[in-house]
């Protein structure tokens, strides 16, 4: 099991900016688990006319509607794009206890993608960030529903250009050293 705070950043690694998806996302999940935890009381005089096993009934039924917003919430709020100034930490929540966590240097980027592919997409100003890499055996990082996408493509696009500008300068001061010497 791993934990969002879990992810290790190497030393001077600076975290640069972490999106999450819209909470328009989140709102049809709550909206079924605050409406979930109401229902019971819509029948309470029924259950308390039932007795114990109806108050049984109706503590279940109330339990199960704020485990469903719950899991919605911490699915969404533990789903994070992590931008550092070395590279790109994806974490997806899967489950309440599971995160599935993949990274991505800047220097395997090949291309940054937004789409609308989901309704909620079309109808909404939010899009999905795709961000493919050089590498083919590394995935492909997918994001959905996220505000201002044009702002953290070009966030990402500028740290790429900028770390592929420092590992050039390195690069070109080493072997300008090499041949001075």
């Amino acid at each position: 099991m791993a934990r969002n705070d879990q992810v290790q950043l190497d030393i001077n690694e600076e975290i640069l900016g972490l999106i999450r998806q819209s909470p328009i996302a989140l709102f049809p999940r709550l909206l079924v688990g605050g409406i979930w935890m109401l229902f019971p009381f819509f029948f309470l005089f029924q259950f308390i006319a039932s007795g114990l096993i109806g108050m049984v009934l109706f503590v279940l039924a109330l339990i199960s509607g704020i485990w469903c917003s719950y899991s919605a919430w911490k699915k969404w709020y533990g789903s994070t794009l992590t931008l550092t100034e070395k590279r790109i930490i994806d974490v997806d929540q899967q489950t309440i206890k599971y995160q599935q966590i993949s990274e991505l240097t800047y220097a395997e980027i090949d291309d940054v993608i937004l789409d609308k592919t989901m309704f909620i997409e079309k109808i909404t100003s939010l899009k999905t960030l795709t961000i493919t890499s050089f590498n083919p055996e590394q995935f492909d990082i997918e994001f959905p529903r996220v505000t201002k996408a044009e702002q953290v493509k070009s966030l990402i696009l500028d740290i790429k250009y900028m770390n592929t500008n420092d590992e050039l300068m390195h690069g070109r001061h080493a072997s300008q050293k090499e041949n001075e010497s």
